[in-house]
């Protein structure tokens, strides 16, 4: 009686578990994740990243925290609490990689509940009895190269039922490729290898499963040119991700897709939809999701709303928390060949900031519409970078949007010196040049 009362769950926990129900294992954790259909593999960005794809766990830059909340159909809940926090780098002196730089390392470590709440006899044959389950995972991520990251998930889970409880434990794998490092990125991910004990003298396999995604995000608006001589005005900047996963293989369940989009405006308020096609059978609207999102402090609200069509509705909310600027994995420096030796001094110089990480940071800056705090971390960095010519064209961007036309012409004319190819640049800047003629 009591597995047949779990079974009647199945439909309904689709959309949370990716395909298998009741699935702790799969449960989709993150109300960003769940307003974007579940599309996360290649976008998930913060600690969430032990559930989705293991490499993601070096997007979050420092410390990070996550405390996320479901409540799902016919009473049921689950809770998500997950940290990570970047390591000093390890590897030193890898082939790519400066002596100060390393391999960037992060790790983390979550603990789950699902809770299904009492179950009640349809027919009064038998008690009411809980079911529960909890799981812990522990993960680790590098960067193999600027681009190619790898990371690893162990978890373990027990599941209970009235007095009765079974363990299991599995490993994930996942990596993920900046094809376009800023705007495209690809993500992998195997699912859930491993063992699983009996309950009841049945030992039901666990939901293997093989996933990809891609996430594509652009800027969508276009700055306004300023006013010469005019203070300095607030100008909307937009930047919108599109992501999308297929679920190419997991046990017992059909191919599947997931899509997703979010707009985000000046890195403050985030909104989102998606659509998951696992509970497309659920009834009308079934697999639609919205969601907000709210940045400030260094600290992320969101808050997603699902459908699952004639079964109801889930709610997730999730605060994270970050302690350092965004900025993605960390790049290897790259050292001229042709730089000249270093003296050595008697006194032991101040390390010298990696350019790449720099100019990553001030990437981040600007995209939030920061245009201040680029410049600010710009300037310095280019001050003992000077063929740095990337930095110089973010430069003028942020002095352009600062209102200082005169110094981004200066910034852009240096960066064109250095790559005069830059055709994008050069016409940029005769626009400039000719609307002050």
């Amino acid at each position: 009686m009591i597995l047949v009362l779990l079974a009647v769950f199945s439909s309904g926990l689709a959309f949370a578990s990716g395909g298998t129900a009741p699935d702790a294992v799969n449960f989709v954790t993150g109300a960003r994740a769940a307003g974007m259909g579940g599309a996360a593999v290649a976008a998930v960005d913060d600690v969430t990243a032990l559930q989705w794809n293991p490499a993601g766990l070096l997007r979050p830059p420092g410390w990070s925290a996550s405390l996320s909340h479901l409540s799902w159909v016919a009473g049921i809940s689950y809770s998500y609490l997950g940290v990570s926090a970047s390591l000093p780098p390890l590897f030193r002196a890898v082939s790519g990689f400066t002596e100060d730089e390393g391999i960037p390392i992060s790790a983390g470590a979550s603990i789950q509940r699902l809770d299904y709440g009492t179950i009640e006899s349809t027919r009064g044959l038998s008690r009411a009895v809980d079911a529960s389950d909890w799981g812990v995972n522990a993960g680790i991520a590098a960067g193999l190269t600027g681009a190619l990251s790898a990371g690893a998930v162990v978890k373990g889970w027990v599941h209970s039922l009235d007095d009765s409880s079974v363990g299991e434990g599995a490993v994930d794998l996942g990596g993920t490729y900046e094809a376009m490092p800023g705007t495209l990125r690809l993500g992998a991910v195997v699912q859930n290898v491993g063992y699983a004990g009996k309950m009841a003298g049945h030992r039901p396999p666990l939901p293997i499963a093989l996933k990809g995604g891609a996430a594509w995000t652009f800027r969508a608006v276009t700055e306004p040119m300023p006013i010469e001589g005019a203070p300095p005005s607030w100008n909307p900047a937009v930047r919108v991700t599109v992501a999308g996963d297929v679920t190419a293989y997991q046990k017992g369940e059909p191919v599947d897709v997931g899509m997703g989009l979010e707009a985000e405006l000046n890195g403050i308020l985030l909104g989102r939809v998606g659509y998951l096609r696992a509970v497309k059978d659920t009834g009308d609207g079934a697999g639609l999701g919205f969601g907000l999102g709210l940045r400030v402090f260094g600290m992320r609200l969101d808050y997603a709303f699902v459908s699952v069509g004639d079964l109801g509705r889930g709610q997730f909310a999730t605060l994270s928390w970050e302690s350092g600027p965004r900025g993605g994995p960390r790049k290897p420096a790259a050292t001229p060949s042709s730089a000249a030796p270093v003296k050595a001094s008697s006194a032991q110089a101040a390390p010298v900031p990696d350019p790449d990480r720099e100019y990553a940071d001030a990437s981040a800056l600007y995209a939030a519409g920061d245009y201040a705090g680029t410049r600010e971390k710009l300037e310095p960095m280019l001050a003992t970078t000077p063929a740095h010519w990337q930095g110089w064209q973010l430069l003028g961007n942020a002095r352009f949007g600062l209102g200082d036309r005169a110094g981004a012409l200066e910034a852009y004319a240096k960066s064109l010196e250095l790559n005069p190819d830059n055709g994008e640049l050069k016409k940029w800047m005769e626009s400039l040049t000719g609307s002050s003629r």
